[in-house]
């Protein structure tokens, strides 16, 4: 049905959404059977991780198509309507595909509207109202800008979602002293550093999963040393009574051979 309405021809933008409502319908049905199913499982102590895998799985294909479908069409209204006309469609559109998406948690399709719009406040509504047990669409925002080595941004966005940034830095502990830094707390952050600079032994011995449980990735030498010299600098940042003392001991472990910060 999504190939046909993309092939689908039409004189005007206003015979199309009527067309694109089937689709979205469909979808919608196909995915309250499969929470239903799922539900039904549960409830029955039976397995449900097959089941459940098939649903993210369809739930993802469906609902970013269904939005590469609406963007498509909105392209097409710019050419068939102009102002009041083609912003009344374009809201009509979104809001019913961002219902779905928000009811069944598709966090990709909710962070590919945010983004496309370039709509900040759209974004902090969805992470409020998307707050599950392991941060909910917050946690997915963070994994997004983290990737993205958007680092600065991530922070800033996250001390308005302090419980969730807690449970993202949780499992990215590299990320704990620039929140340090970022809330002036510079002895903190410095502590973190020289923390994080000398961890190669958290992870050692450990299974893939529990490394990444730890909140720790590999590092290398020059990271370790970089982060000595960042932890140097935040400890005088920070200029208190144990400065003297915490700058001692940074320039000591900067002077032990490389296999200790190897």
């Amino acid at each position: 049905m999504l190939q046909q309405l993309n092939d689908a021809s039409f004189d005007t933008l206003s015979a199309k959404p009527k067309i694109f409502t089937q689709p979205e319908a469909l979808a919608e049905v196909l995915l309250e059977a499969y929470t239903g199913a799922i539900n039904a499982k549960v409830e029955r102590r039976e397995q449900e991780k097959g089941l459940l895998e098939e649903y993210w799985s369809r739930r993802d294909v469906l609902l970013n198509s269904l939005y590469q479908q609406t963007k498509d069409l909105l392209r097409t209204g710019q050419q068939d309507f102009e102002g009041s006309k083609q912003d009344e469609i374009h809201k009509d559109l979104l809001t019913r595909l961002l219902g779905v998406a928000k009811q069944h948690e598709c966090y990709s399709t909710l962070w590919n509207i945010c983004c496309d719009l370039n709509d900040s406040m759209l974004l902090k509504t969805l992470m409020q109202e998307s707050m599950g047990p392991k941060g909910g669409f917050s946690y997915y925002v963070f994994e997004q800008l983290y990737a993205r080595r958007l680092f600065s941004k991530l922070i800033r966005l996250g001390e308005e979602f302090p419980e969730e940034l807690s449970i993202f830095l949780k499992q990215h502990r590299d990320l704990l002293w620039l929140r340090g830094v970022f809330l002036h707390q510079f002895p903190l952050a410095s502590e973190t550093l020289h923390e994080l600079a000398l961890s190669q032994d958290e992870s050692s011995g450990l299974e893939a999963d529990e490394v990444a449980e730890s909140g720790y990735r590999d590092l290398t030498l020059a990271d370790r040393k970089r982060f000595l010299k960042l932890a140097k600098i935040a400890a005088l940042a920070g200029n208190d009574d144990d400065t003297e003392t915490k700058m001692k001991r940074l320039e000591a472990d900067l002077r032990i051979p490389s296999y200790r910060c190897a």
